[in-house]
């Protein structure tokens, strides 16, 4: 017993530290967002985090990994990611950090509701109460968004850019319940393609833009987006060895505390009263779903 509780601790520890990498990458998309384009940071930032991917794999001696056994189930996410890049960083652009960590907290919402329209998953009446309660807490959050951005032209945009991801991020944890058990390859062998394909189809459409390859000044900042990412994505994927998915779920909240505490101290943005009240009711919301979702999970 005492050794779980120990394990369980260090998976606690590592999915805490891998909700503030996150946020983390949340302030290095806005600070690269002003100055550069989308291209730009998609190639210097795919090109760093496959690097620190194959650091990662090497590191635990995993490289014969990167031969996919279901190549074509795991690559399906490579699109996915590019596109949830994509639009994160028009999202983080445009909004605060804590107004895009809110709206992205309403994955298990839109996920609670694509497993009962496509895989036919069961949904109650406590399933409903939170996706309403979430609803209602997204609402009210809109409601201030005008003094929750900085440095925006069009915080609708970023509104919804920000939903898309979610609807991207939704799509891939459907895909993985569909997919069950025959999804046997290693997450960061099936994102090391996802980011090597970011940086290749980034490179391809700079010319075509117009934009530039290389900004030396934000060279740092890029190398530790990627590797940012990687560190995050790896954090949250060894914190699973060590923690029940149940536990790890309810942590997922936390990054609303880092998104707000950088807000505040790198970008002087305050909450509003409308940030705090809709965070309670997405929060309530959303722990509803899980709890529910939790119980009809096939994975």
């Amino acid at each position: 017993m005492k050794q779980t509780d120990q394990n369980t601790s260090f998976g606690i520890f590592l999915k805490l530290g891998s909700h503030i990498m996150f946020a983390l990458c949340g302030v290095q998309l806005k600070w690269l967002g002003i100055n550069d384009s989308l291209f730009s940071v998609g190639m210097w930032a795919g090109f760093w985090g496959a690097i620190g991917c194959l650091i990662f794999l090497a590191f635990g001696k995993n490289l014969k990994d990167l031969w996919l056994k279901n190549k074509k189930l795991s690559l399906i996410f490579v699109p996915l990611n590019i596109g949830g890049f994509t639009f994160s960083f028009l999202s983080f652009s445009n909004l605060s950090l804590v107004s895009v960590t809110l709206i992205f907290s309403t994955v298990p919402i839109v996920v609670s509701f694509l497993s009962w329209l496509i895989l036919k998953e069961e949904i109650t009446r406590k399933h409903c109460l939170g996706i309403l309660i979430s609803i209602i807490g997204i609402l009210i959050l809109v409601m201030g968004f005008d003094t929750q951005t900085t440095q925006s032209t069009n915080p609708i945009f970023g509104m919804i850019t920000a939903f898309i991801c979610v609807l991207l991020f939704s799509t891939e944890i459907i895909l993985m319940r569909y997919i069950g058990s025959r999804a046997v390859d290693n997450p960061i062998a099936i994102i090391t393609y996802y980011y090597a394909g970011l940086s290749i189809l980034s490179a391809i459409l700079i010319p075509l833009i117009g934009t530039s390859y290389l900004n030396p000044i934000e060279m740092p900042l890029l190398i530790s987006l990627g590797l940012s990412d990687v560190a995050a994505v790896g954090l949250g994927y060894l914190a699973l060895i060590h923690l029940q998915a149940s536990k790890a779920s309810i942590l997922s909240h936390t990054q609303l505390i880092w998104a707000a505490i950088l807000d505040y101290f790198i970008f002087n943005i305050s909450p509003t009263h409308e940030t705090f009240i809709g965070a309670v009711f997405i929060i309530i919301g959303t722990s509803l779903s899980s709890h529910v979702s939790r119980k009809k999970s096939i994975i």
